[in-house]
């Protein structure tokens, strides 16, 4: 305790000097925990997007469907839906299920035929997800009749309009062609990332679908929604179980999302520069303030050595300083950071345009987690035991009749 109290006296006769080492380790953690507040809730609204609105939780299969050729596809349906829909279904902890049926064909109007990719599925379903966001027209209605909701991009190069029909001619599984007459109730400008590759495509509901190919009562991929609060982790091993009890195979969310992951990733290293520069920085100032604090009270050190201290004892005194400087300018940073962020979120978040998060604009709040402000905390406590310790090799390089005789 009494090498604290010394510490804090020394801190005090030398505030002035000290001023600028609390400042910049206070803007640092003030920049840390802004930057990584607004990233981690950017990436958590971004994560949230991409499981109910894209992937689900979990995405299951037939056996062997993720490693079968696409030509091969309609060779791993699931052929018993219904059995698998009721089974899932029993297990509260599951919110809904989205069964989809993909094909591709060419889709034709009065004058033109296109290519096109698309899926059936069920419209109460799908309306919860991305694709139920239409940008013109309506969206699938549940009345049984032959519906699609085309990209815009296919709807324009077609030559077809909301409310005419498009003929869409696909393969059977059988091997044999077949065509449908599918009314366009609406369109959207892009699927998933927005591109033009992906406007070209069709959803329609799945019972049509199922006809168009010949596999009534088919799907390919049951995408399982959790309830709220329930995590893929918390699921896993009970989807896992159920996968091979009824010969099926599954994908998490962040196996199938790999874009969020790697931009995820590529946030993350920003972080970690961003933390190393600063950190850098702070360590050259902690020594240069520490140092011009110290060469200033060399006789007060060679006093204390005179009188029977020992350098172990001298260091202890400077870590503490250090240390107590580190604390007191992290806790102030912090308060500093807390203030912003409430500021942010009583004007309403800060707005982002439209990017390849989200086709729309939206706004983030400042919220980092706790775990990572308090290892923010210990990187500049070490930093700043690192620099004491400089400091103190470098005072005792000096002898005390040295010392003695510093002016």
């Amino acid at each position: 305790m009494i090498y604290v109290l010394i510490s804090l006296r020394n801190l005090k006769k030398n505030l002035g000097k000290n001023a600028l080492t609390l400042t910049m380790i206070s803007f640092g953690m003030t920049a840390l925990y802004v930057y990584t507040g607004s990233n981690t809730q950017m990436f958590r609204q971004f994560r949230e997007s991409v499981i109910h609105d894209q992937y689900g939780h979990f995405q299951l299969y037939e056996r062997g469907y993720t490693d079968a050729d696409s030509k091969d596809a309609l060779a791993h349906l699931v052929k018993n839906y219904s059995f698998i829909e009721e089974a899932l279904l029993q297990d509260s902890d599951l919110d809904f299920l989205a069964p989809r049926l993909h094909f591709s064909g060419i889709a034709s109007g009065d004058e033109k035929s296109i290519i096109i990719k698309g899926f059936g599925g069920v419209p109460e379903a799908e309306a919860r997800m991305e694709y139920g966001r239409v940008y013109r027209g309506n969206f699938l209605e549940s009345d049984g009749s032959a519906q699609t909701v085309m990209g815009e991009e296919a709807l324009r190069k077609s030559g077809l309009g909301i409310g005419g029909y498009a003929t869409v001619l696909a393969g059977m599984s059988s091997g044999g062609m077949t065509a449908a007459d599918f009314r366009i109730t609406g369109t959207r400008k892009g699927c998933g990332e927005g591109d033009r590759l992906n406007g070209m495509f069709m959803i329609s509901d799945l019972s049509s679908v199922q006809e168009l190919l010949g596999v009534p009562g088919s799907v390919d991929t049951i995408i399982v929604h959790l309830a709220a609060g329930i995590t893929a982790d918390d699921k896993e091993d009970d989807i896992r179980i159920f996968c091979e009890r009824h010969g099926l195979e599954y994908r998490r969310w962040d196996e199938l999302a790999l874009f969020y992951e790697r931009s995820r990733q590529v946030f993350a290293m920003n972080e970690h520069i961003l933390t190393a520069i600063i950190l850098v920085i702070s360590v050259f100032i902690i020594i240069n303030t520490l140092y011009m604090a110290y060469m200033s009270r060399m006789r007060e050190i060679a006093t204390m050595r005179a009188i029977g201290t020992t350098k172990a004892q001298i260091a202890r005194i400077i870590l503490n300083e250090s240390l107590i400087l580190s604390v007191t300018g992290c806790t102030f940073g912090v308060l500093v950071a807390a203030v912003i962020s409430f500021i942010v979120f009583v004007t309403g978040g800060i707005h982002h345009p439209p990017s390849v998060f989200n086709e729309e604009s939206y706004y983030t709040f400042i919220q980092p987690e706790a775990p990572v402000i308090a290892a923010y905390f210990v990187l500049f406590m070490l930093v700043s035991a690192a620099a004491s310790l400089v400091i103190a090799l470098r005072a005792f390089k000096f002898s005390i009749a040295e010392c003695l005789r510093w002016i």
